[in-house]
């Protein structure tokens, strides 16, 4: 299948999650995601449900994109297993792309389209 007919599948989801909620996520995901042999995952590889999806996708040997949020994202990780799974996840993305603070002036009276 061509790329331009990929099916772009976007992650995101709680950071903290129960062991038996991170197990029904994973199952799921894979359970979906296995059925889309085309599929590409998008995410910020965020610590729970992001991390838990890109894991799932690289067991089932699928490719992923990672959107950054910030500059210094790596700094918001509390958790060192968390950035640990940040950084092994992102060593094997398909590409990256850093998020540029955009901000927009709506005049008032005027309504955003």
């Amino acid at each position: 299948m061509s790329e331009a007919t990929e099916r772009l599948v976007g992650i995101t989801g709680h950071q903290t999650l129960t062991p038996s909620t991170r197990k029904l996520i994973s199952q799921a995901f894979k359970e979906d995601f296995i059925h889309e042999h085309s599929s590409v995952a998008i995410t910020s590889l965020a610590a729970g449900t992001d991390q838990i999806c890109a894991q799932a996708v690289l067991d089932l040997g699928g490719r992923f994109i990672v959107v950054l949020p910030a500059r210094h994202y790596v700094k918001s990780f509390d958790a060192a297993a968390d950035l640990e799974n940040f950084y092994r996840a992102s060593a094997r993305v398909d590409s990256a792309e850093q998020l540029t603070l955009c901000t927009m002036h709506i005049p008032r009276g005027k309504k955003s389209r």
